[in-house]
């Protein structure tokens, strides 16, 4: 598996973003 990569990065902020109203 990749350690730290971007892709890892854009899905979790848009995780967040789906979480956040």
């Amino acid at each position: 598996m990749w350690r730290a990569t971007p892709l890892n990065e854009i899905l979790q902020k848009i995780k967040n973003v789906g979480l956040k109203p």
